[in-house]
């Protein structure tokens, strides 16, 4: 196996972190033959021509590509070596690819085009160029020293000017930069996926968008596209009562008011529904129903809007229904609950199924409950008052996060077993002064922390049955009803209270005895 050697070089202007290279050309030979295949080829920098030490790394190259017996590759490993000092190449092929190496000899001398990297480096007997010469298109160059090169604009074109008309297209650019037109007899045009052609115009279809290539929609991704298209497949609402029976997005276009109809004002009969009010408000009558009836189904969303003035709820869902996955947010509901045939079945917001969340709701002034929601339910960001009984009740395991409760002639707050009550604000509440009712009442298991509980009537906060955390909450300045006003009143035992303070009225136990190793860095004042 023979191999005749060429070693050429390319120098360049050195920039901080870019490797320098220099190419290897061979010629490779098997028994007098052209090799034709591929070979595994490796180079070692040697500071000897025989014996020496190794400079740098080893250079493989496997699956060389050998044609006739000739191969170029690649050598950029020894940059820090290429110094100046003298250095040998050792070469040694496997052929075909996968073999044995065998080292070939002599080693191959380092000539000076390599080195012509080290020149630019900045050595100390580094030269100049020898001349830089004008090519084709081309003026100016010089033999020493700088040299500019300017274009020849009597050759190059400077710039490109005119256009076809409709029906014509570029054939041909002048010497002058003027382009030439012909006119355009042989091209036909067809619609593609989600295209439609009428008249020489395109179109896109509605609601197209996985034929498409986005980029070539105005740089949209087609995710984009496909959600523009659907965000307008909406249906809209402009007038009430109105059902809705099958799944999707609806809109209100306006304030919908009910006149005679003795239904509800939009009757939700089918799963996965959009309700975006849109900014308006729906309006009920005397002899309405509910403002909107989610009955049993499931994931229905209602948001951005107003709900006054229905004698049953604002928003109401059937309690049989488990699972409902009901979310409202960003809805008023002021004045509702009026009717007398079911006084006590109509809080505003009623989503009595489970698995609900009210975000961002405001309700004000409605006769009976403000906000009611079932098991495993979310209240969160919401404020409830000057209703005519509760203000806010969450069911079991559910959750009433950072809502502001106030002036309800009931209670303020109810939390469900299990429930957790955490940094709400419940002050003025039992504004009926019931001896039975106060600020915020909790079950058992339940978590209360950081809740400031001030000036309800009769009880601030009462703990009903075992087994609460209560954890730094502040309660003051309970009003008394016959007398009787409490910060914390504990109907039971085994329960766990934590750095919390008492202001302005006391604590009390309702005749069970709290054991004193539960009862923690508590303050009364």
């Amino acid at each position: 196996m023979t191999i005749r050697n060429i070693l050429t070089g390319m120098c360049c202007l050195l920039i901080a972190g870019i490797a320098q290279a220099f190419t290897y050309q061979g010629e490779l030979s098997q028994s007098g033959t052209a090799f034709n295949g591929v070979a595994d080829i490796r180079f070692t920098l040697y500071d000897a021509a025989t014996g020496g030490t190794v400079m740098g790394v080893v250079d493989l190259h496997s699956n060389v590509v050998i044609s006739n017996g000739r191969f170029v590759v690649e050598l950029d490993q020894w940059e820090k070596q290429l110094d100046g000092t003298l250095l040998w190449l050792e070469i040694a092929a496997a052929i075909p690819a996968g073999g044995s190496l065998t080292t070939l000899e002599p080693r191959q001398k380092i000539d000076p085009a390599p080195y012509a990297q080290f020149a630019y480096k900045g050595a100390s007997d580094a030269g100049d160029i020898t001349a830089v010469i004008a090519g084709t298109g081309l003026s100016g160059g010089a033999t020493s020293g700088d040299a500019t090169l300017n274009v020849n604009t009597s050759q190059i074109q400077q710039r490109v000017f005119g256009e076809c008309p409709a029906g014509e297209s570029i054939q041909f650019i002048a010497e002058s930069g003027k382009v030439g037109c012909e006119v355009d007899t042989d091209t036909t045009y067809n619609a593609g996926t989600a295209l439609s052609l009428n008249a020489g115009t395109f179109n896109v279809s509605v609601g197209a968008g996985n034929g498409l290539d986005a980029d070539l929609l105005d740089g949209q991704h087609a995710s984009a596209i496909i959600a523009a298209a659907n965000s307008e497949m909406r249906t809209p609402i402009s007038s009430i009562p109105f059902t809705i029976s099958e799944s999707g997005s609806y809109y209100l276009t306006q304030n919908l008011k009910m006149l005679s109809s003795t239904s509800d004002g939009i009757e939700v009969l089918a799963d996965n529904v959009t309700i975006d009010m849109m900014g308006f408000t729906l309006e009920g009558a005397t002899n309405s129903q509910n403002g909107i009836d989610l009955d049993t189904q499931n994931n229905v969303v209602i948001y951005n809007g107003t709900i006054i003035n229905f004698p049953w709820a604002a928003i109401y869902q059937n309690s049989a229904a488990p699972g409902n996955h009901a979310f409202v947010e960003n809805v008023r509901v002021v004045e509702n609950g009026y009717t007398t045939q079911y006084p006590s079945a109509y809080p505003a917001i009623a989503l009595t199924g489970s698995d609900n969340v009210v975000s961002a709701v405001y309700a004000v002034n409605n006769t009976a409950d403000g906000i009611r929601v079932g098991p495993t339910s979310v209240v969160k960001d919401s404020t409830s008052t000057n209703n005519g009984k509760d203000g806010i009740t969450v069911g079991i395991s559910s959750s009433a996060l950072n809502n502001i409760v106030a002036n309800n002639q009931g209670w303020g707050l109810i939390g469900g077993w299990g429930s957790a009550i955490i940094g709400n604000t419940v002050y003025s509440n039992n504004q009926g002064q019931a001896t039975d009712h106060g600020g915020l009442r909790v079950f058992r298991g339940s978590q209360v922390e950081n809740n400031t509980v001030y000036n309800n009537y009769h009880s601030g906060l009462w703990v009903f049955s075992s087994t609460n955390v209560l954890r730094n909450n502040h309660v003051t300045s309970s009003q008394p009803v016959s007398s009787d006003y409490y910060c914390f009143y504990f109907s039971n035992s085994f329960n766990v209270a934590i750095g919390n303070t008492a202001t302005g009225c006391s604590i009390e136990f309702g005749g069970a005895v709290l054991p004193a190793a539960r009862f923690v860095d508590n303050f009364q004042w």
